[in-house]
């Protein structure tokens, strides 16, 4: 039997019109619309793909949306430079940084120079410090796609066994706190760590961040479970869950493309417009 499709484009759909409504509501109110800055790096062939796909789907949601570009080569001080006056420019509601940094980039001076109150994504150092203190900032755009999709797929958390694939970054512990939060029994998972089979054993619902392509045999996830796929940024646009051999034993899975991806677009078009609603600033 197919697993229940979590489907990422078709839940978005359904929140384009009453998140556009919300902001043509800010654009009367205050004569100007919702404004977003978008700060991402090239790639090797010279092009930020992810970027685009954000540019109009902002733009559908009526949100004024600016991007800064910059070289891989540019380097930590000159783009952190050019960020910061980029921001002072634009004077935007909400300022989101696009993944992943180039090689010999630190990407914590990037995040340390988005304005707090504009952070929308939990990327300033002192809101993800305050977030895993306990404190009442939402979590990452892509922790509030992944717990839509559980919640659109029925998959209720309190007291149930998650296992968090991924390697302990900052966005991997905001993940393990926001399903603490709503009762998860969850627990991070290292790939490498212990044979897939036994890391996964005993876990209902399996999330993996990890971004390593094909690196959790769809096998090794216990019978009934519910797989939320976030691999991304990689060539071919590959999932981390490699499911050659079949996913019928699953009760859902969000795939990759098609998941996790589109409902973070959808997240972040939202949160520009929550934080344009709560502003003064015209």
């Amino acid at each position: 039997m197919a697993p229940l499709i979590l489907d990422g484009r078709t839940l978005a759909r359904t929140r384009e019109a009453r998140i556009r409504a919300r902001a043509l509501a800010v654009a009367d109110r205050r004569g100007s619309a919702p404004r977003l800055l978008i700060l991402a790096f090239e790639d090797r062939g010279g092009s930020a793909p992810w970027v685009g796909g954000k540019e109009r789907a902002c733009r559908a949601a009526g949100i004024e949306v600016h991007s800064l570009v910059l070289s891989g080569g540019a380097g930590t001080a000159t783009g952190v430079s050019r960020f910061e006056r980029r921001i002072a420019e634009v004077q935007a509601d909400a300022v989101f940084v696009q993944f992943p940094f180039p090689a010999g980039v630190d990407g914590d001076a990037f995040a340390a120079a988005i304005p707090p109150g504009a952070d929308i994504d939990l990327m300033h150092p002192d809101r993800v410090r305050a977030y895993l203190a306990g404190g009442p900032m939402a979590p990452p755009l892509t922790v509030r796609a992944i717990l839509a999709l559980l919640e659109t797929g029925e998959t209720r958390l309190h007291g149930r066994e998650v296992a968090v694939v991924g390697s302990g970054t900052p966005f991997d512990r905001a993940l393990l706190e926001a399903l603490h939060r709503r009762g998860a029994k969850a627990e991070l998972v290292v790939p490498g760590a212990a044979p897939p089979a036994t890391a996964l054993a005993g876990a209902s619902v399996v999330v993996t961040v990890a971004g390593v392509p094909g690196g959790v045999p769809v096998e090794a996830v216990p019978s009934g479970a519910t797989v939320i796929d976030g691999g991304y940024f990689n060539p071919g646009g590959r999932g981390d869950v490699d499911l050659s051999s079949g996913a019928g034993h699953l009760r859902a899975l969000a795939p990759v493309p098609g998941g996790v991806g589109p409902m973070t677009v959808s997240m972040l078009t939202e949160a520009v417009v929550e934080r344009a609603e709560s502003s003064t600033r015209p």
